[in-house]
């Protein structure tokens, strides 16, 4: 079908590859970048709707939605949370992996990355945040 057709005329479409807003690079994370992205300050990504999963001392699991950001390296890439419960989310503290074609390109391990939850918290780094 013509989608496309569908949108209102003010509606832009963009590549999967990303795009560019003042200076950031956007893109959903599933595709590779264009070559653009690696010489913007800040690459921003969705896809994979990161989340961790914390036990506390009495053994209850708790998942919560987070931030991944890759600091003190440029691009500083950041992959932003799902921002409702109702979509499919990973679990990156766990053993599950996953594709991101765009951090291979960057080099970026997730257990590398720095982890803020929704409301603010700064957890560190994925790989020391530990499932039980």
């Amino acid at each position: 079908g013509d989608v496309l057709g569908l949108l209102p005329s003010k509606v832009r479409v963009h590549s999967v590859r990303g795009f560019e807003v003042d200076g950031f690079w956007i893109s959903h994370g599933h595709a590779r970048l264009a070559k653009e992205a690696f010489s913007k300050e800040y690459i921003i990504l969705g896809h994979v709707h990161p989340v961790v999963k914390i036990t506390d001392s009495s053994g209850y699991s708790y998942t919560t939605q987070v931030w991944l950001e890759r600091l003190n390296k440029k691009p500083r890439v950041i992959i932003m949370p799902a921002f409702n419960r109702y979509v499919g989310y990973l679990t990156v503290n766990s053993n599950e992996g996953f594709r991101m074609p765009a951090l291979k390109e960057l080099n970026i391990s997730v257990e590398e990355m720095n982890v803020t939850t929704l409301d603010g918290y700064n957890l560190g780094l994925v790989k020391n945040i530990a499932v039980q």
